[in-house]
């Protein structure tokens, strides 16, 4: 999944005629010192949007290419997706405009501009300049106010021969939108209210994920489980999707890329991709079965790291990409903030990188004091017999035809599902991320895995709970562990309808802290425990601990 979609943040295209004229994804390389290797890195928009010359660019750069005639091959519409190589172009046009005076500032910007992306997993709702209509540029004829082109992408016009009407509302929407209301408008507020009430599981799960995920396969998709979790960087994209569309573009797979807000998403996917591979170099693409197959993968097929790529071209004639030539954000002329990787081994390279990510992500660490972030620090030193504990989720991702929320709750929670996703009883929703599927298909499980310590450390504080043991909390879990199903037009579906697939189980982890400021802790092994979800529907013990994959 992740080489896949690295090439995704460069370019996507969902028309075939950039399958039938290649077009060569070579990345970009202005800025680079061909001597060390360094090169500019890609930053977070909340820092980007303050970067004046480099924001003043790229806005004007993609307000040009959503401009672009939808019938062009290479119109945002065509290509459906915020391509690095095409901003950069529109970029160094644009500064060549500018007067003499800033032309030369400008050109700067230009030549190390780099496409930014949102860090939800340090701050979950959506920086405020992805919902403002209207914003103030520099622009080469001097301050003006335009269309913010980050907001929604305007369909000109609305095409009818590729949106089917069987799709329903999503296919007639002028806008792409975001948690439409019934008159098909975008509810900003109520996404980041969901966003914000799932902050403290975004968070966790990615600072879980770099420091227990060193093998590849479960890293990166949901159909891999192992003794020592189920989640991956895959769940976690899935759920972003979800979050952000809850019935809008991002919550539909074949129109979720004509969001502008797709690429921030997915750039960030890669940086944490990127993170991944600085901490553990060694580990990489294994060969699998494609289950479910492509257009063009045969279903069953062994994919392995040569497998091409498809639609990505490294030339302009037949040379596809695959997971080895793919593998380095180097090789297409970007880093991330947290990646300094010239001049070092990779054995230093890791080390300064699980320093730089223990000092930002670890749950530890007094978070709550950063102006990013929107969520509290944990402090799990001071608690007496600390744990790790999770919901394990297992289900056939065909199970309901199309998308659907699993919200998981500790507590009582309202009776109108329009408000379980901001329910203060909320632990976290996971997302089941597929296309709509119309006949019969062959089930296909999906695993993921919910944090369930925020709530639990709010209970022992509360001293509802003494510790987080065993005997403390089993009890506990098994009185207020709860769950339900949702559609993304809120609808709720019962866990009866998802079949006999769908299966909840809890389990805990030993947790040994590492003093060292390179060294992540070390989790033990996944224990069981039966009693907080055997007698629920849809409950079980954790899920079969034998290693199963597909790629989803």
């Amino acid at each position: 999944m992740a080489p896949l979609l690295r090439l995704v943040t460069l370019v996507v295209s969902l028309a075939s005629s950039l399958w039938v004229d290649a077009y060569a994804i070579t990345g970009v390389t202005g800025g680079i010192n061909t001597k060390t290797g360094q090169r500019p890195s890609r930053q977070d928009l909340r820092t980007f949007s303050a970067s004046g010359p480099a924001w003043d660019l790229y806005i004007q750069a993609l307000i040009q290419l959503q401009a672009v005639d939808q019938n062009e091959l290479l119109s945002y519409y065509q290509v459906a997706e915020i391509t690095q190589q095409l901003l950069y172009e529109n970029c160094q046009n644009i500064a060549n405009s500018y007067p003499n005076a800033s032309r030369a500032q400008y050109k700067q910007a230009a030549l190390t501009f780099r496409i930014p992306y949102w860090d939800w997993s340090l701050s979950a709702p959506m920086p405020s300049v992805l919902n403002t209509a209207n914003i103030t540029i520099n622009t080469p004829s001097g301050k003006s106010s335009v269309a913010n082109p980050l907001v929604a992408y305007t369909f000109h016009p609305i095409p009818t021969s590729d949106f089917p009407a069987s799709d329903g509302p999503i296919a007639r929407y002028p806008t792409t939108v975001r948690y439409p209301d019934g008159n098909g408008r975008s509810q900003p507020d109520l996404v980041n209210q969901q966003l914000q009430a799932n902050a403290g599981s975004l968070h966790d799960s990615i600072y879980l994920l770099l420091a227990r995920s060193s093998s590849y396969a479960p890293f990166s998709n949901t159909a891999w489980q192992t003794s020592g979790g189920h989640d991956s960087l895959e769940n976690q994209h899935n759920g972003i999707h979800g979050l952000v569309g809850n019935g809008g573009h991002m919550s539909y797979v074949p129109y979720s890329a004509f969001d502008p807000i797709f690429w921030l998403h997915h750039t960030n996917v890669d940086r944490i991709f990127a993170i991944w591979q600085a901490i553990y170099p060694r580990s990489w693409v294994v060969s699998q079965a494609n289950r479910p197959g492509t257009f063009t993968t045969a279903p069953g097929a062994i994919e392995n790291a040569q497998t091409p790529l498809t639609p990505f071209h490294s030339d302009n004639s037949n040379t596809l990409y695959n997971s080895n030539t793919a593998r380095y954000t180097k090789h297409f002329g970007y880093t991330y903030p947290e990646v300094v990787d010239w001049g070092l081994s990779s054995s230093q390279v890791s080390a300064n990188t699980k320093a730089t990510i223990k000092a930002l992500y670890d749950p530890n660490n007094s978070i709550g004091a950063r102006d990013e972030s929107s969520i509290q620090a944990r402090d799990y030193n001071s608690i007496p017999n600390y744990r790790e504990w999770f919901a394990n989720v297992v289900v056939d991702k065909y199970a309901l035809g199309k998308s659907f929320f699993c919200h998981v709750f500790l507590g009582d929670f309202e009776d109108d599902p329009k408000k379980w996703s901001f329910s203060p009883a909320l632990v976290s929703s996971y997302v089941v991320f597929t296309a709509a599927i119309t006949g019969p298909r062959e089930p296909l499980l999906v695993y993921g895995q919910i944090p369930l310590n925020r709530k639990l450390i709010a209970a022992y504080k509360a001293g509802i709970i003494k510790d987080l043991s065993e005997e403390s909390v089993v009890p506990y879990l098994t009185k207020y562990l709860q769950w339900r199903l949702q559609l993304n037009d809120d609808s709720p579906v019962s866990v009866d309808e998802a079949g006999p697939s769908f299966k909840i189980g809890v389990v805990s982890q030993s947790v040994k802290a590492s003093d060292s400021p390179t060294e992540f802790p070390v989790y033990g092994n996944s224990t069981p425990h039966n009693d907080p979800t055997k007698d629920k529907k849809g409950g079980a013990a954790t899920p079969p601990t034998k290693l199963r994959f597909a790629r989803t």
